[in-house]
């Protein structure tokens, strides 16, 4: 067993190195928070998300954010990032990385420069843990390296305790994989994988032990020793064995910056405000809850007053010796780059310049990551093995597609070419539309995954990846309907299979443009629910205007632009002139009374004009409704995010009164509950693995 804690540590210490010696990490760099205050754009609101937060976190350092549950922990850390939305919020104060500003940084550098790994676990349930971590090594990994991906995955896993599961489904709440605490893990790795110089860590230790929390933390300390970066947690109840693994401590209340300094000294400055320690209470319990309304129980008896408010602890610590010591002197370390890479150059301790001034030295993340054309390779296999792994889809798209198509053969079978038929065949053109297109409104049902805002890899890629291989998947299934329904249904034969190659090319655009609509929505909608409403509506209108059920000149005027931009109205255009256009004799010959050929007299009943280059227009005109649909998708996963709401704490002290004063009126008449035993015998539990079944409980009572 040491043995083999031996090889690990020894495992992930050659890792470090290798990525040390290589420089394939990101520059040094210390960050500046200074007045950074963030209030809510209602009028006359006084409630702040953050207020007047300062701090200075240097390189190499652990900083740890403590804080009651809803304090803005979370926010402090998206802050950092620059991934905190700002539109409904008063901003003041800056964020400066090595001395220079978020704002004065080149587009998209601090996505580089930051890693953020969230409190919530998103990742795609059936890949497995290796495949997980080791795609975003290979995202985020740079050319030129000698360590490969898959030495690099392996180095992450061992030091997450994740090598007996690797080979695991990650899952979720629909498909079994590993347990929350491996997910858990599985996300800090994902974020660890890159080389940004720091790292923002939201409840990294949500779900794990003391051990393995420990375990982790002790790591994440040797990799910011080692490769200098600069590590900030936010931890709601860490263990005594984590709290003594970090450098700095800033404790917040209700948005105000109450202490920020060394961990060592953070008890010591509120016994100096009043405060006492209880012998049975860890630090790091004192310093979550001294600040909360649970903080009279520390009072010191002999004080007569002590900090009771956010913004009496906010005052009592800006008053005190340690504001001192936040002053921020010139970046330690001024990153200048070269032509071969990146240097780091030592600067005197002036102070930074005025904001008019040009900065020296700005950190730059290493410029030698994957190419473009890699990173869209990699995406483009890792959708693809996606998709070809889902079989239990597979069968069911592509068995509905033969099933209906058979049926609806069978059902309009052998309708021929005469006249009497002719409406009976119109609608199983519009009816084939109409099949293709509706089939793929499960579509909506995802929006992109997180790793797009951190730069794994850049929105357009996913968005193409998944625009091909639907396309893919889109032509195969519209070829198992049409191959039946058409040639059961006796549609055009002519020109040795010409006219059905048009006609399978229309149905297939039609529903790719259906499909990458229903695409779009989900990547503006909210929520997968409003997007199933929202393309439910649109799919309503797409039926309406695609010229069947109304033709063409019956639209009223104030609804022709609807019937204009529809695909299905150009699509079903298309398929009636291919099939009547067609040189069958039933369609050559002259109406009775008309100087009309047949076929032209059918297509004029549907207000069509009688010509062949609607056909080439119409696939044109798909083709690139698709391609633009697929860019505005893009832009969707790239800049639409929503915020979560949260009630406002005015809200919240109405509730918790009004809560209060319902249950002491029912306490006086009824009681609250009925004290109930609970009792269990030779209690069994079992599980199915594969061909057999795995025994969790045996026998309990």
């Amino acid at each position: 067993m040491l043995a083999m804690v031996a090889g690990t540590q020894s495992k992930y210490a050659a890792f470090l190195e290798t990525l040390k010696t290589q420089g394939a990490t990101g520059p040094p760099t210390e960050i500046c928070v200074s007045g950074l205050t963030w209030r809510k754009a209602t009028s006359g609101s006084r409630e702040f998300v953050l207020f007047d937060v300062t701090a200075r976190l240097k390189v190499g350092s652990m900083t740890l954010v403590l804080g009651p549950p809803g304090c803005g922990k979370t926010s402090l850390l998206k802050a950092i990032a620059g991934v905190f939305p700002t539109a409904p919020l008063h901003v003041s104060g800056s964020v400066a990385y090595n001395g220079i500003p978020t704002a004065r940084l080149p587009s998209g550098e601090l996505r580089h420069l930051v890693t953020f790994a969230g409190q919530k676990d998103e990742h795609i349930p059936t890949l497995t843990v290796h495949e997980t971590l080791e795609f975003a090594h290979a995202c985020r990994s740079y050319d030129g390296s000698t360590l490969n991906t898959a030495d690099g995955t392996d180095a992450i896993i061992d030091m997450l305790g994740l090598t007996g599961c690797q080979h695991t489904l990650v899952g979720d709440d629909l498909v079994r994989g590993v347990s929350g605490g491996q997910r858990r893990r599985v996300t800090l790795g994902e974020m660890l994988t890159g080389r940004s110089p720091v790292l923002l860590l939201d409840e990294y230790t949500t779900g794990l032990d003391t051990t393995v929390a420990t375990d982790i933390t002790q790591k994440l300390r040797d990799m910011c020793m080692a490769l200098q970066y600069t590590a900030v947690a936010a931890l709601l109840q860490p263990p005594p064995e984590v709290f003594a693994l970090f450098d700095n401590v800033l404790i917040l209340t209700e948005g105000h910056l109450a202490y920020f300094g060394p961990a060592t000294y953070a008890v010591d400055f509120f016994q100096s405000l009043g405060f006492q320690r209880p012998p049975n209470t860890d630090d790091a319990d004192f310093l979550q809850e001294v600040t909360s309304m649970h903080g009279w129980a520390f009072k010191d008896p002999n004080m007569l007053r002590v900090p009771a408010t956010a913004i009496e602890f906010h005052q009592a610590f800006k008053e005190s010796s340690c504001v001192t010591k936040l002053h921020f002197p010139r970046p330690v370390e001024a990153v200048v780059a070269d032509g071969h890479g990146l240097k780091v150059a030592p600067s005197s301790d002036e102070q930074p310049p005025p904001p008019s001034t040009p900065p020296s030295g700005a950190p730059q993340s290493c410029r030698h990551r994957r190419s473009s054309f890699q990173i869209v390779r990699r995406v483009f296999q890792r959708q693809f093995k996606l998709v070809s792994r889902d079989t239990k889809f597979n069968m069911i798209r592509f068995g509905q597609s033969i099933v209906m198509g058979s049926a609806i053969g069978s059902l309009f079978g052998k309708l021929g070419y005469d006249p009497p038929n002719v409406p009976s065949k119109i609608g199983l053109m519009f009816l084939t539309l109409l099949f293709t297109s509706v089939t793929t409104l499960a579509n909506i049902a995802y929006t992109i995954q997180k790793q797009a805002l951190f730069q794994l890899y850049p929105a357009w890629a996913y968005a193409a990846a998944e625009s091909v291989i639907e396309m893919l998947c889109t032509a195969f299934q519209v070829f198992l309907f049409t191959v039946t329904t058409y040639w059961m249904c006796e549609f055009s034969p002519t020109n040795h299979g010409d006219q059905y190659g048009v006609y399978y090319a229309i149905i297939f655009l039609n529903s790719a443009c259906v499909t990458q609509v229903f695409k779009c929505i989900a990547a503006f909608a909210p929520s997968a629910v409003s997007g199933l409403i929202l393309g439910a509506a649109v799919c309503f209108i797409l039926i309406i205007f695609s010229g069947f059920a109304i033709p063409g000149p019956s639209v009223p005027s104030y609804f022709v632009w609807l019937f204009n931009i529809n695909p299905g109205s150009w699509a079903f255009w298309a398929v009636m002139l291919n099939e009547y256009q067609s040189s069958l004799p039933e369609y050559d010959t002259m109406h009775i009374k008309l100087p009309l050929r047949m076929g032209d007299y059918y297509v004029q009943l549907y207000g069509i004009p009688v010509e062949s280059k609607y056909v080439g227009w119409a696939i044109l005109y798909l083709g690139g409704v698709y391609i633009g649909l697929a860019g505005l998708t893009a832009i969707g996963y790239r800049f639409v995010r929503y915020r979560k709401q949260y009630v406002s704490k005015a809200r919240r002290q109405v509730d918790l009164v009004s809560t209060a004063v319902a249950t002491k009126n029912a306490s006086s008449t009824t009681a609250l509950f009925v004290p109930v035993t609970l009792t269990f015998q030779d209690l069994h539990y079992s599980i199915p693995v594969r061909t057999s079944r795995r025994t969790i409980l045996t026998t309990i009572s």
